[in-house]
């Protein structure tokens, strides 16, 4: 019985194939990626008491010009957008708690201006 001999970069070309395929213009028109809805702020504007104040105008700008550049950052975004709205309804009616948010949350906006983030009004 005969042996066959496989390529030993088999795999790996079909493997780039594969990839090269998914960048192509044709894939990209079929399959567009999917993008993000942006979403509120939850404990923010529970904190603030508004979506439109320059505070979150700071955060947001954070969250998409920052946090979003990152693989962490990506993953933070999630994690907060799966559990803000829970904490929101069980804690937001407490004014010690959104005081002590609001305490956390002044200092750390007030670094991010330092850093260059504008408090500009901000479409997302």
């Amino acid at each position: 019985m005969a042996k066959y001999h496989t390529n030993p970069m088999g795999d790996y070309s079909k493997k780039m194939q594969k990839k090269r395929n998914k960048n192509s213009a044709v894939h990209q028109m079929l399959y567009p990626k999917k993008k993000r809805k942006k979403s509120g702020c939850y404990v923010a504007t529970c904190v603030y008491g508004t979506y439109d104040c320059p505070q979150l105008w700071v955060l947001r700008r954070f969250r998409d010009d920052v946090l979003e550049q990152s693989w962490f950052g990506r993953r933070f975004i999630t994690l907060y957008y799966a559990i803000s709205p829970t904490l929101v309804k069980l804690l937001g009616g407490s004014k010690t708690i959104t005081a002590h948010w609001r305490r956390l949350l002044d200092p750390f906006v007030e670094n991010l201006k330092e850093k260059g983030i504008q408090d500009t009004p901000y479409n997302d």
